[in-house]
């Protein structure tokens, strides 16, 4: 009899183990990379092993890190700029997926996104020291313009890339975040994880929804700078969608009494003039979500609108000031 209970019991509580064992939980990591930070919401199943998890991102980050951050003395990219030839250069995967969807994004933007902005970006003095720059004279601007055309990056064969003029010099950055939130998202469905937010400094991707049934919602933050409170502009629910943003109101140098933004127009010498303060782009890829933002604060509403209504899947959510300083908004968004 008495072990005919404990056979009870033990079939009694199995299942309920088994439901306990396999249910998800709420997990969250965070941490340093690309000169930024990352932070990860994910439901994962009690028997995954979550500090493992972790593990592989954190080494899949500083992977990428490694390829594509110009501030590494020997990174893949820091590498490829000192390449002063037109002769082969062989990449890694990430380093060769970047450049590939890097060109797909400069033949939409009709060159407005462009990688071999690098010559202007030190001009202007956003690499090192901000401080310590003085507004470039137009020879200076001249000569770094006439090595910024991304269309000269040329693809070989895969993992083969070159440049046609050996002076020229890329920076990844408006889109190496993307990629590596993407690459995360890519280690967290592997595992299984079906319900996650992943963020690296600003540029998101979210899967499923939450365990109350409510989908991911998203803030876009207010740009209207004497707002010390950093309030929230709006938010906007996403589900299985990227969102990148994109602004100039927060990074930027000041020389003299006049600030510079630091999306740099990388067909002119001649300053953007435009009322577009924020943009936020939604996608299925975070890495195209994110160059596209950057692209679109070089556009005027009607040129960004032109493009998104020719692609697929994509969203977008402009911000505008108007000439009395208040702010006002325009988007594809159907459910704002």
């Amino acid at each position: 009899m008495i072990l005919i209970r404990y056979l009870k019991l033990i079939l009694f509580f199995t299942p309920v183990i088994i439901y306990w064992y396999m249910q998800d939980t709420p997990v969250y990591m965070s941490g340093e990379t690309m000169g930024t930070t990352y932070s990860i919401k994910a439901y994962i199943p009690r028997y995954k092993d979550e500090e493992n998890i972790h593990l592989t991102i954190k080494n899949r980050l500083k992977a990428i890190n490694q390829s594509m951050s110009t501030y590494i003395n020997d990174s893949e990219i820091s590498l490829f700029n000192e390449f002063n030839s037109s002769k082969e250069f062989k990449v890694s995967s990430d380093f060769f997926q970047v450049i590939v969807e890097a060109k797909k994004i400069h033949k939409i933007t009709d060159g407005l996104w462009d990688g071999s902005i690098y010559p202007l970006i030190i001009l202007w003095g956003f690499e090192k020291d901000k401080n310590a720059r003085k507004e470039p004279s137009e020879d200076e601007i001249d000569n770094a313009l006439s090595l910024v055309d991304f269309s000269k990056i040329k693809i070989k064969s895969p993992n083969i890339i070159y440049k046609e003029n050996p002076k020229m010099k890329i920076d990844l950055s408006s889109i190496a975040k993307g990629y590596g939130v993407d690459e995360i998202s890519k280690i967290l469905n592997i595992n299984g994880i079906k319900s996650y937010f992943v963020e690296i400094g600003g540029e998101i991707y979210v899967r499923g929804i939450k365990h109350n049934d409510e989908k991911w919602r998203v803030g876009i933050h207010s740009p209207d700078l004497t707002d010390i409170k950093n309030k929230v502009f709006t938010s906007i629910e996403l589900q299985d969608k990227a969102i990148a943003t994109s602004g100039n109101y927060r990074n930027y140098i000041q020389i003299e009494n006049e600030k510079y933004g630091h999306i740099i127009n990388p067909k002119s010498k001649e300053k953007i003039k435009t009322n577009i303060v924020s943009v936020s782009v939604i996608a299925k890829s975070t890495m195209f979500a994110d160059a596209l933002a950057t692209a679109f604060m070089l556009m005027s509403e009607k040129e960004s609108m032109k493009i998104v209504n020719n692609l697929k899947d994509i969203d977008v959510y402009l911000i505008k000031r108007e000439d009395n300083n208040s702010f006002t908004s325009i988007t594809t968004i159907g459910n704002l």
